[in-house]
């Protein structure tokens, strides 16, 4: 039984003059595609990343890190239940969720702080937005209205690395060739 393709809609035309080339592009600021751009621009491929949020990814922003310190502080509420049992007289301990969470949050931003100075250092370009493929006759992303391409020059890294909540163009048909 053979699938019927839906018509796909044609592609939107490229704004003109908002189009760039690069060496190695990274979609999701994670943490291992920051390691990876980084890597790439020590091998002299020119870089960036793509983000439509923090830096840092799901790990950092609102996965293990925080959790990490929220575990830690009923950790700290335990011990102090416990104190009795090990010969403390009293712990009278308040909790101020205020406090936990402005601190929890200033430790996230830190590290977002961190992975954008390691990136300025690197000089690998950091695009603030949504990413998307196009339907491009070469392996074409667009982000915020630009296109972004591949580099041209024949001695340049033809790499990209795609973070765990990328998506396809419904619109774009695979490519065998690519």
């Amino acid at each position: 039984m053979a699938c019927k393709q839906e018509p796909q809609p044609p592609c939107p035309p490229p704004i003109a003059g908002a189009e760039i080339s690069y060496d190695y592009l990274v979609i999701g600021g994670g943490s291992g595609g920051l390691a990876s751009a980084r890597r790439a621009a020590e091998l002299g491929a020119r870089a960036a990343v793509v983000e439509r949020h923090k830096l840092g990814g799901t790990c950092v922003n609102v996965g293990c890190v925080p959790k990490k310190v929220m575990w830690n502080t009923a950790v700290h509420f335990e011990f102090m239940h416990d104190h009795v049992d090990y010969g403390f007289q009293s712990c009278e301990g308040k909790f101020n969720w205020r406090v936990i969470k402005e601190k929890r949050d200033a430790y996230v931003s830190r590290l977002n702080t961190i992975y954008q100075n390691n990136l300025t250092k690197s000089h690998i370009d950091i695009i603030h937005g949504h990413a998307a493929f196009t339907c491009d006759p070469q392996p074409t992303v667009e982000v915020n209205g630009k296109k972004i391409h591949r580099s041209s020059h024949p001695d340049r890294h033809r790499r990209r690395a795609l973070g765990s909540s990328g998506e396809p163009d419904p619109r774009c048909q695979p490519r065998n060739n690519q």
